[in-house]
């Protein structure tokens, strides 16, 4: 299955599909935050995020594209969100 036909059946509802994004994306997503956050619980915390909300916004998904930039990009502002909210309030 490409990114695209993944995508179209994410859309649909597949629950499997999401596992296939999960198991694919999870540890690249997860070194990618860690860059921003410099602590890995923190960094899972906010991918689990991204990945729950990647499944309730599926209907907002091109399903002629491959939904990794919007997973990344979901993951980036659930981290800039996280680190405003932290102590002191700024990207560490």
């Amino acid at each position: 299955m490409d990114e695209v036909e993944a995508a179209k059946a994410l859309k649909k509802g597949d629950r499997a599909v999401s596992r296939y994004f999960f198991e694919r994306y999870y540890d690249r997503l997860i070194a990618y935050i860690t860059t921003y956050t410099r602590d890995k619980l923190q960094s899972e915390d906010i991918v689990q995020e991204a990945f729950i909300n990647l499944w309730k916004d599926r209907d907002k998904l091109d399903p002629t594209k491959s939904p990794k930039s919007y997973l990344y990009a979901i993951a980036y502002n659930r981290c800039i969100d996280s680190l405003e909210k932290a102590p002191g309030g700024n990207m560490a």
